[in-house]
C-alpha cells in the first residue's frame, strides 16, 4: 500500500472509530457530517503520530510506575484535545472519554487486523 493510501486509510479508520464511539456513548456528541468526521479523523491521526510519542516519552516514569495504565490517561487527554479543536465534537465527562478511547482503540484494532498491509 502506498504512503498516500495508508494515510487515507488511517483517516477513514479514525473517522469510523469516532463515529462508532459517538453512537454508543451518550456523553460523546458529534455532528455527523462526513467532512467533519474526516477532519476529526485526520486530527486524531496527526495527534497520535506527532504529539503522542513525545508525551509518552516525557511521562515514561509514570507509565512505568503504573505498569502501562497511564497510557490510557494520555489517550484520554489527546482525545479531549482533538474534541476541543472542533465545535462539532464534544466530550462531556472523564468516563465518556475513557469509554470513547476504549471503543476507538478497539475499532481501529479491528479495522487494522483485517486490512491488507
Amino acid at each position: 500500500m502506498s504512503f498516500f493510501k495508508k494515510i487515507c486509510f488511517h483517516i477513514i479508520s479514525n473517522a469510523i472509530a469516532i463515529y462508532i464511539a459517538a453512537w454508543f456513548i451518550s456523553g460523546i456528541t458529534f455532528e455527523t457530517n462526513f467532512i467533519n468526521l474526516l477532519k476529526a479523523g485526520a486530527l486524531l491521526g496527526l495527534v497520535n503520530a506527532l504529539i503522542k510519542p513525545a508525551v509518552k516519552l516525557l511521562s515514561l516514569p509514570l507509565i512505568f510506575l503504573s505498569l502501562g495504565a497511564f497510557v490510557v490517561i494520555i489517550n484520554i487527554g489527546l482525545l479531549y484535545f482533538v474534541a476541543s479543536a472542533f465545535d462539532f465534537f464534544t466530550i462531556n465527562s472523564f468516563w465518556s472519554a475513557l469509554w470513547g478511547v476504549l471503543i476507538i482503540s478497539l475499532v481501529n484494532s479491528f479495522i487494522n487486523a483485517f486490512s491488507d498491509k
